[in-house]
């Protein structure tokens, strides 16, 4: 017996197998090395994308402004690894920022989505010994989408503080007119962009009084029975942008050739390529048509005059006042570009005014981004009694200021079904989609 010969070929066998298993061993460790690597590069990726994205699309929500979000983005990128880089797109809609082997392409995608592709070339330590590459790409995308707060967060005169035009002002709420004035809203609520300021002790029945500044002055609570809360105070709060901008903004543009008000007092808009020069209301009862009365001046509601119509929406380039002893019975469209929209204007200074002992069954959103609503003396409303008696479950306004000095009130139930968009008391909420 030859054990000795039979020891030596196994220890041969051994050495001949490991030598060919051990290249494998080597590669299979070198390959899940680098897996492990870029895994790594990969959740660091990931991480940058989600939390830019988020970002981005907060101060979306704050600033309704697309090229502002797509820069914050970039800069949150960069805070959190990313080299400072060349950057690239249009601004509005794409922004790119690239730095050697660091690249972030980021998307902006109305009404309110940001979307992050982040990249990163890495070398390969040891895989490059068995694959024909040095290098690899590494990349991770997140989406971060604005999306509206719950409902009972509502407002129904939200005073704009120049958010979306770049008017500034202060104390952009006023309430005054002593005890006489009486501001009621049904399940919404106050609502300014800087402060609000209550002058000689008014009524208030309103679930919360919201600012981005202060709050000053006092009143007397006035809310419906089993209301809660009621009047609840919050200040220094975020800015809430302009929520009819993108709704109404386009359609408040007045154009045409001006005409003469037609006589009579039935009548409807003017003909296609014309506008009215002026609409005024006598004391006479009048009847509008439904559709959209373009208006290259003011509109005046004249006193004891009354004036009726659905499906009606005013825009003006000068001011819409209501005098004392008028009668209006007016409800916005429920569908087409207006939909919802009862008075409108873009122009800096235009106004709403409401005057005293005037009466107002008025159904719609009031929209005056660079303008005001201004209400005065003792006017009739739909839902101005505390038991919450109402004609209309829809008026809110959206203007650069308010100023309340009479009774007046307010409700935001119905305005959906008109197609009004929801006024919220808060920016949306940023949330991760992808």
């Amino acid at each position: 017996m030859h054990y000795p010969r039979f020891k030596s070929e196994q220890r041969g066998t051994i050495s001949a197998v490991t030598a060919l298993i051990l290249p494998i061993m080597i590669g299979v460790m070198a390959v899940g090395f680098d897996i492990g690597y870029r895994a790594s590069i990969r959740s660091e990726l990931q991480r940058i994308a989600d939390i830019s994205a988020l970002a981005g699309a907060g101060l979306y929500a704050s600033t309704a402004s697309a090229s502002s979000a797509l820069s914050t983005t970039a800069n949150v990128i960069e805070l959190n690894g990313f080299p400072v880089g060349t950057r690239g797109g249009n601004g509005t809609t794409t922004l790119t920022d690239n730095y050697g082997n660091y690249s972030a392409s980021i998307s902006f995608v109305s009404p309110g989505t940001i979307a992050v592709t982040a990249q990163r070339v890495v070398s390969l330590m040891f895989s490059n010994m068995f694959l024909s590459t040095s290098s690899q790409t590494v990349s991770a995308t997140a989406a971060a989408q604005i999306s509206p707060r719950a409902s009972g967060n509502l407002s129904c005169a939200l005073a704009l503080n120049g958010s979306s035009n770049s008017i500034t002002t202060t104390d952009n709420l006023t309430i005054s007119g002593g005890k006489n004035t009486n501001i009621q809203m049904s399940g919404c609520n106050l609502r300014s962009d800087a402060s609000i300021q209550f002058n000689g002790t008014p009524t208030v029945g309103t679930p919360s009084i919201v600012a981005s500044g202060t709050i000053g002055g006092s009143y007397n609570q006035s809310c419906q029975a089993g209301q809660t809360p009621c009047d609840q105070q919050s200040t220094s709060m975020p800015v809430v942008p302009d929520p009819f901008a993108s709704a109404y903004g386009g359609v408040l543009n007045v154009s045409g050739t001006p005409i003469a008000q037609p006589g009579g007092t039935s009548f409807g808009p003017a003909p296609a390529g014309s506008v009215y020069s002026s609409l005024n209301f006598g004391s006479n009862t009048y009847t509008l048509s439904p559709g959209i009365y373009y208006v290259a001046g003011s509109v005046s509601f004249g006193g004891n005059g009354s004036v009726s119509g659905s499906g009606v929406t005013i825009i003006a380039t000068g001011s819409i006042k209501a005098d004392g002893g008028s009668t209006l019975n007016l409800s916005a469209p429920t569908s087409g570009p207006t939909a919802g929209l009862l008075f409108g204007s873009m122009s800096v200074g235009a106004g709403v005014a409401f005057d005293g002992n005037s009466t107002q069954n008025l159904t719609g959103a009031i929209y005056m981004p660079n303008g005001s609503v201004t209400i005065t003396g003792s006017t009739n409303w739909p839902n101005d009694s505390t038991d919450g008696t109402s004609l209309s479950n829809c008026l809110i306004s959206v203007a650069q200021s308010v100023t309340f000095a009479g009774s007046s009130s307010f409700a935001a139930s119905g305005c959906a079904s008109f197609g009004v968009p929801t006024t919220y008391d808060l920016p949306s909420i940023a949330r991760l989609t992808q």
